[in-house]
């Protein structure tokens, strides 16, 4: 079922800079059927389409649209229940929206689910059956997806309208195994006879799209109930007074969340928590080791928008006269190179050719 999965490269963390190393759709795959390709994740014929990469991603580059909760959507003023598609036909409700398994669902779906559906109830049922399923992990992915989801209504004050878990088990024999699952639809039979082999289709075009929608959603759904957005939902960057605005930060960022902030006589960054995936890229980037990211901000509510995060006077280096941000009359480059005109092979030189008693001078 691999081919159900798109890929979009230029959202892909690993694509753009395998040296970071990104790994967690491969992490989360249940049967190993991904693998690091230079060109970003392949995958294999072992794919079950469990979704379970797609939630792992952070920035969104891989996506299904047989995880598209509003396709197909039937209007009405009941309840409204998710399940996975190895519940039988004859357990599911009417109009019962149905994912090939619950531990692919994101957050962000349900909370666009519930803008979608307004005051209906939303249940997720949980059949008990996945601790026992090869694509669950020995975990309760139901479970998971509601805590998620419910700590984000939670920080809005919203509790009573999240999406509630039900626990309705069924005895492991109704289940469908996922072969009978991926036999279900004429559709997945001819599926199955497309190449499978590597993730195809343009989900997204930038490593901030997941971010973006996730953010999107939760300004409309704070305004449908006249809320403001808690800044605890977004990440949060801190800049120490180590900070020498060398910006190699800003230049790594893969999202652009965090921008150089530049004048004739001031330096600095500036930063929108929205873009901002808590990474780390940046932290580890950083030389004077200044960057701390965290994966949700402080108390109190969010601002949108670019914030300064940093900003430094700065002076012009009496060698190059490059501007530079910090002590003394020269530059952290010309501090170095006069260090190693000193100290290294050229000052031995100089000093074996020094006639006796005499020296050079240093015109560095």
């Amino acid at each position: 079922m691999g081919q159900q999965i798109a890929f979009a490269k230029n959202a892909c963390l690993a694509a753009r800079d395998a040296a970071e190393g990104c790994r967690d759709c491969l992490n989360a795959c249940p049967v190993g059927a991904l693998t690091q390709g230079e060109q970003g994740p392949q995958i294999e014929k072992a794919c079950m389409g469990c979704g379970r990469c797609i939630v792992a991603c952070p920035t969104g580059a891989l996506a299904s649209s047989e995880f598209d909760l509003l396709h197909g959507l039937v209007p009405g003023d009941t309840r409204l229940r998710l399940e996975c598609r190895a519940t039988p036909r004859a357990f599911l409700d009417p109009g019962t929206l149905v994912v090939p398994c619950l531990g692919g669902v994101t957050e962000e779906d349900l909370v666009a689910l519930a803008l979608a559906v307004g005051m209906r109830e939303i249940e997720v049922v949980d059949r008990g059956w996945c601790e026992g399923c090869q694509a669950g992990l020995g975990d309760r992915p139901a479970q998971d997806l509601v805590a998620r989801t419910d700590a984000v209504f939670q920080a809005l004050d919203l509790g009573d309208a999240a999406p509630r878990h039900c626990f309705e088990p069924l005895r492991p024999a109704h289940r469908l195994d996922i072969r009978e699952r991926q036999r279900a639809t004429r559709r997945d039979f001819f599926r199955r006879m497309m190449p499978a082999r590597e993730l195809v289709g343009p989900s997204a075009n930038h490593p901030g799209t997941r971010r973006s929608r996730r953010a999107n959603l939760l300004t409309r759904l704070a305004a449908r109930h006249g809320k403001p957005v808690p800044a605890s939902l977004h990440p949060r960057l801190s800049v120490s007074a180590a900070c020498r605005a060398h910006q190699v930060c800003h230049a790594i960022c893969p999202t652009g969340a965090l921008g150089a902030l530049r004048d004739e006589s001031r330096r600095g960054l500036v930063f929108e928590a929205t873009k901002c995936l808590a990474c780390g890229w940046c932290a580890n980037a950083c030389p004077e080791s200044a960057i701390e990211a965290f994966d949700a901000g402080t108390k109190g509510e969010f601002l949108d928008g670019p914030v300064v995060l940093v900003r430094h006077a700065t002076q012009t280096c009496v060698r190059c006269e490059d501007d530079f941000v910090g002590d003394g009359d020269l530059c952290p480059a010309c501090v170095k190179s006069r260090a190693l005109f000193a100290s290294g092979p050229l000052a031995a030189r100089r000093a074996a050719s020094a006639p006796e008693g005499g020296h050079h001078h240093d015109h560095a």
